[in-house]
Protein backbone atom coordinates (compact mmCIF):
# COMPACT_ATOMS: atom_id res chain seq x y z
CA UNK A 1 0.00 0.00 0.00
CA UNK A 2 3.28 2.45 0.84
CA UNK A 3 4.36 1.61 -2.43
CA UNK A 4 1.19 2.01 -4.47
CA UNK A 5 0.68 5.54 -2.94
CA UNK A 6 4.24 6.88 -3.42
CA UNK A 7 3.98 5.36 -6.78
CA UNK A 8 0.49 7.02 -7.25
CA UNK A 9 2.22 10.20 -5.73
CA UNK A 10 5.28 9.98 -8.31
CA UNK A 11 2.68 9.89 -11.10
CA UNK A 12 1.15 12.92 -10.05
CA UNK A 13 -2.12 10.98 -9.49
CA UNK A 14 -2.23 8.97 -12.68
CA UNK A 15 -2.69 5.11 -12.04
CA UNK A 16 -1.24 4.37 -15.42
CA UNK A 17 1.67 2.80 -13.41
CA UNK A 18 -0.57 -0.29 -12.66
CA UNK A 19 -1.05 -1.27 -16.64
CA UNK A 20 2.60 -0.62 -17.28
CA UNK A 21 3.55 -3.19 -13.97
CA UNK A 22 0.92 -5.52 -13.12
CA UNK A 23 -1.58 -5.26 -16.14
CA UNK A 24 1.11 -6.09 -19.43
CA UNK A 25 2.59 -9.10 -16.93
CA UNK A 26 -0.50 -10.58 -16.74
CA UNK A 27 -1.86 -9.75 -20.31
CA UNK A 28 1.64 -10.74 -22.13
CA UNK A 29 1.42 -7.93 -24.70
CA UNK A 30 5.25 -7.93 -24.87
CA UNK A 31 6.25 -11.19 -26.83
CA UNK A 32 10.02 -9.92 -26.89
CA UNK A 33 12.35 -13.12 -26.72
CA UNK A 34 13.17 -14.40 -23.50
CA UNK A 35 14.43 -17.72 -22.03
CA UNK A 36 10.65 -18.38 -20.97
CA UNK A 37 8.08 -19.86 -22.81
CA UNK A 38 5.39 -17.31 -23.16
CA UNK A 39 6.83 -15.64 -26.04
CA UNK A 40 7.51 -18.29 -28.59
CA UNK A 41 4.03 -19.91 -28.30
CA UNK A 42 1.56 -16.08 -27.85
CA UNK A 43 3.12 -15.62 -31.28
CA UNK A 44 2.20 -18.59 -32.80
CA UNK A 45 -1.39 -18.76 -30.96
CA UNK A 46 -4.49 -17.89 -32.80
CA UNK A 47 -5.82 -15.03 -31.29
CA UNK A 48 -9.04 -16.46 -30.71
CA UNK A 49 -7.14 -18.82 -27.83
CA UNK A 50 -5.24 -16.26 -26.27
CA UNK A 51 -7.49 -15.94 -23.57
CA UNK A 52 -7.69 -19.69 -22.61
CA UNK A 53 -3.99 -19.90 -22.79
CA UNK A 54 -3.67 -16.83 -20.66
CA UNK A 55 -5.78 -18.35 -18.04
CA UNK A 56 -3.50 -21.97 -18.34
CA UNK A 57 -0.50 -20.43 -18.41
CA UNK A 58 -1.03 -18.36 -14.99
CA UNK A 59 -3.51 -20.46 -13.12
CA UNK A 60 -1.12 -23.32 -13.37
CA UNK A 61 1.08 -22.44 -10.57
CA UNK A 62 -2.36 -22.37 -8.07
CA UNK A 63 -1.97 -25.81 -8.22
CA UNK A 64 1.28 -26.47 -6.76
CA UNK A 65 0.95 -25.14 -3.28
CA UNK A 66 -1.59 -27.62 -1.74
CA UNK A 67 0.01 -30.91 -3.15
CA UNK A 68 3.66 -29.39 -2.58
CA UNK A 69 2.39 -28.91 1.26
CA UNK A 70 0.66 -32.47 1.59
CA UNK A 71 4.05 -34.16 0.91
CA UNK A 72 6.44 -32.06 2.23
CA UNK A 73 5.79 -28.34 3.70
CA UNK A 74 3.16 -30.34 7.01
CA UNK A 75 6.69 -32.32 7.61
CA UNK A 76 8.71 -30.00 10.09
CA UNK A 77 11.38 -29.08 11.09
CA UNK A 78 12.91 -29.22 7.41
CA UNK A 79 9.46 -29.47 5.43
CA UNK A 80 8.39 -25.87 5.37
CA UNK A 81 12.13 -24.77 4.39
CA UNK A 82 12.28 -27.27 1.54
CA UNK A 83 8.89 -26.16 0.48
CA UNK A 84 9.70 -22.64 0.76
CA UNK A 85 12.81 -22.95 -1.14
CA UNK A 86 10.50 -25.09 -3.86
CA UNK A 87 7.58 -22.96 -4.43
CA UNK A 88 10.38 -19.82 -4.92
CA UNK A 89 12.04 -22.23 -7.66
CA UNK A 90 8.91 -22.63 -9.43
CA UNK A 91 7.56 -19.02 -9.48
CA UNK A 92 10.88 -17.88 -11.32
CA UNK A 93 10.90 -20.83 -13.61
CA UNK A 94 7.51 -20.14 -15.00
CA UNK A 95 7.28 -16.05 -14.70
CA UNK A 96 5.85 -14.69 -17.97
CA UNK A 97 9.35 -12.73 -18.82
CA UNK A 98 11.85 -14.56 -16.89
CA UNK A 99 15.40 -13.83 -17.12
CA UNK A 100 18.61 -15.67 -16.55
CA UNK A 101 19.17 -14.13 -13.32
CA UNK A 102 15.69 -16.03 -12.53
CA UNK A 103 17.07 -18.80 -13.25
CA UNK A 104 20.43 -18.23 -11.21
CA UNK A 105 18.14 -17.36 -8.10
CA UNK A 106 16.87 -20.49 -8.50
CA UNK A 107 19.53 -22.97 -8.75
CA UNK A 108 21.48 -20.72 -5.37
CA UNK A 109 17.93 -21.22 -3.44
CA UNK A 110 18.13 -25.41 -4.66
CA UNK A 111 21.62 -25.22 -3.74
CA UNK A 112 21.37 -24.14 -0.58
CA UNK A 113 20.24 -27.57 1.62
CA UNK A 114 23.02 -30.18 0.95
CA UNK A 115 21.56 -32.68 2.67
CA UNK A 116 19.16 -32.71 -0.78
CA UNK A 117 21.56 -32.83 -3.01
CA UNK A 118 23.30 -35.93 -1.68
CA UNK A 119 20.37 -38.05 -2.14
CA UNK A 120 20.70 -37.75 -6.23
CA UNK A 121 24.36 -35.65 -6.63
CA UNK A 122 25.13 -36.95 -10.49
CA UNK A 123 21.21 -36.72 -11.66
CA UNK A 124 21.29 -33.04 -9.81
CA UNK A 125 24.74 -32.12 -11.95
CA UNK A 126 23.80 -33.20 -15.35
CA UNK A 127 20.52 -31.64 -15.56
CA UNK A 128 22.11 -28.12 -13.78
CA UNK A 129 24.60 -28.58 -16.74
CA UNK A 130 22.34 -28.93 -18.98
CA UNK A 131 20.25 -25.86 -17.87
CA UNK A 132 23.59 -23.80 -17.92
CA UNK A 133 24.28 -25.12 -21.23
CA UNK A 134 21.03 -23.66 -22.55
CA UNK A 135 21.70 -20.48 -20.58
CA UNK A 136 24.66 -20.06 -22.18
CA UNK A 137 23.84 -20.97 -25.91
CA UNK A 138 21.04 -18.71 -25.67
CA UNK A 139 23.36 -15.48 -26.31
CA UNK A 140 24.44 -17.27 -29.22
CA UNK A 141 21.20 -17.94 -30.58
CA UNK A 142 19.82 -14.72 -30.33
CA UNK A 143 22.73 -13.83 -32.30
CA UNK A 144 22.68 -15.70 -34.83
CA UNK A 145 18.70 -14.51 -35.34
CA UNK A 146 18.65 -11.42 -34.91
CA UNK A 147 22.04 -9.72 -35.52
CA UNK A 148 23.58 -11.72 -38.45
CA UNK A 149 19.63 -12.92 -39.64
CA UNK A 150 21.51 -16.28 -40.66
CA UNK A 151 18.99 -18.20 -38.64
CA UNK A 152 15.04 -18.12 -37.06
CA UNK A 153 13.11 -17.72 -34.11
CA UNK A 154 13.46 -22.00 -34.08
CA UNK A 155 17.13 -21.42 -33.57
CA UNK A 156 16.19 -19.42 -30.01
CA UNK A 157 13.13 -21.52 -29.16
CA UNK A 158 14.98 -24.88 -29.08
CA UNK A 159 17.05 -23.06 -26.24
CA UNK A 160 14.24 -22.26 -24.71
CA UNK A 161 12.87 -25.38 -24.90
CA UNK A 162 16.36 -26.61 -23.40
CA UNK A 163 16.23 -24.42 -20.65
CA UNK A 164 12.90 -25.02 -19.60
CA UNK A 165 13.32 -28.86 -20.25
CA UNK A 166 16.27 -29.37 -18.23
CA UNK A 167 14.38 -26.74 -15.41
CA UNK A 168 11.58 -28.43 -15.24
CA UNK A 169 13.38 -31.86 -14.75
CA UNK A 170 15.63 -30.58 -11.93
CA UNK A 171 12.86 -29.02 -10.06
CA UNK A 172 11.44 -32.65 -10.40
CA UNK A 173 14.82 -34.44 -9.12
CA UNK A 174 15.34 -31.86 -6.37
CA UNK A 175 11.20 -32.33 -5.21
CA UNK A 176 11.59 -35.87 -5.15
CA UNK A 177 14.94 -36.19 -3.76
CA UNK A 178 13.32 -33.57 -0.83
CA UNK A 179 11.04 -35.87 -0.20
CA UNK A 180 13.06 -39.24 0.12
CA UNK A 181 14.84 -37.46 2.52
CA UNK A 182 11.91 -36.19 4.36
CA UNK A 183 10.77 -39.98 4.47
CA UNK A 184 14.06 -40.84 5.94
CA UNK A 185 14.00 -38.42 8.79
CA UNK A 186 10.88 -39.57 9.77
CA UNK A 187 11.38 -42.62 9.91
CA UNK A 188 15.08 -42.55 11.64
CA UNK A 189 12.99 -40.28 14.39
CA UNK A 190 10.27 -42.98 14.62
CA UNK A 191 12.72 -45.63 15.24
CA UNK A 192 14.98 -43.53 17.47
CA UNK A 193 11.21 -43.09 19.23
CA UNK A 194 10.65 -46.74 19.56
CA UNK A 195 14.06 -47.06 20.96
CA UNK A 196 14.44 -44.59 23.73
CA UNK A 197 10.81 -45.60 25.22
CA UNK A 198 12.01 -49.56 24.93
CA UNK A 199 15.48 -48.53 26.79
CA UNK A 200 13.25 -46.23 29.12
CA UNK A 201 10.84 -49.21 29.72
CA UNK A 202 13.73 -51.68 30.75
CA UNK A 203 15.35 -49.09 32.95
CA UNK A 204 12.02 -48.75 34.82
CA UNK A 205 11.52 -52.17 35.24
CA UNK A 206 15.21 -53.00 36.21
Amino acid sequence: ACLAGASLALERGSWHFLSACYVSVLMVNDLTPNVGMFWYIFIEMFDRFRSLFLFIFHAHLAFYPLPLHLRLGRHRPVGPWLHCLLALSIIAMFRPYPTAADHGLMLAALLIPTEVLRESEKTFAFLTSGLLFGLSMFPTMTAVWLTRNAGNANFLYNMTLVINIFGCLLLSEWARSAIKLRRRMRLSAYCRQVVLSVVDDVLAGG
